[in-house]
């Protein structure tokens, strides 16, 4: 159980090659977790929304992508009408999650993936040189 605010936005990750791309595990950038629901009514809060899932963006030649998670985290559980509001949690890919108060917080949205099939990566990092 956490006692914290909205769970982070899951980030973004990019994978790029010239020569391709082949993940044989799993690629993560999931949203955090928001925080539980204080119920104390002099020092709680209520419960705090999921962190947005992230962004993954592969590039190369050939991608075998394998197993891509970009879920929102989880929402904080609980309610407390008397305290104040939890924190939203962090947008990244997906949408971060609402705060709760007298409803219930939200978990964070899904993130997103993506491939791209192309020759040689690298023109879109380093700019060419020039004589």
């Amino acid at each position: 159980t956490s006692t914290g605010g909205g769970g982070g936005g899951g980030g973004v990750i990019v994978l790029a090659s010239k020569t391709g791309i082949s993940n044989g595990g799993t690629i993560s950038a999931v949203g955090g977790n928001g925080a539980d629901a204080l119920t104390d009514p002099s020092t709680g809060t209520a419960a705090s929304g999921g962190g947005g899932g992230g962004v993954v963006n592969l590039l190369a030649p050939s991608v075998s992508a394998g197993t891509i998670t970009v879920a929102g985290g989880a929402a904080g559980s609980g309610t407390n009408a008397t305290s104040g509001y939890g924190g939203g949690g962090g947008g990244s890919g997906g949408a971060g999650g609402n705060s709760g108060m007298a409803n219930p917080a939200t978990a964070g949205g899904t993130g997103q993936t993506f491939t791209k099939l192309m020759a040689d990566p690298s023109t879109l990092f380093v700019a060419p040189v020039h004589p």
